[in-house]
C-alpha cells in the first residue's frame, strides 16, 4: 500500500521530513479534532508538539501516537 503526503515547504515538518529516514502518518478521525488542532496550528519551530502527548517508539525511532492509527 502506498500513500501520498503533501507537506508545505514553509513548515518545520517539511524540513524535518527532508532529513528523516522514517515518517509516521497518523489517520485521525473527527474525535481527534483537538489533536489535529494541536499539530496543525502550532509550529515545531517554537514548541515540541509531542510534549505531553502519549507516544511509543516506532520504526527508526519515529514517535507514534498511542491513540491514533498509523500507516507504515
Amino acid at each position: 500500500m502506498r500513500y501520498c503526503v503533501w507537506l508545505s515547504k514553509a513548515n518545520f515538518t517539511y524540513r524535518v521530513a527532508l532529513r528523516s529516514t522514517h515518517l509516521g502518518i497518523h489517520f485521525l478521525t473527527a474525535a481527534d479534532l483537538p489533536l489535529a488542532e494541536r499539530f496543525g496550528t502550532l509550529t515545531g519551530d517554537q514548541v515540541d508538539k509531542f510534549a505531553g502527548v502519549r507516544t511509543v517508539p516506532g520504526p527508526g525511532g519515529v514517535s507514534v501516537l498511542e491513540t491514533a492509527p498509523i500507516a507504515w
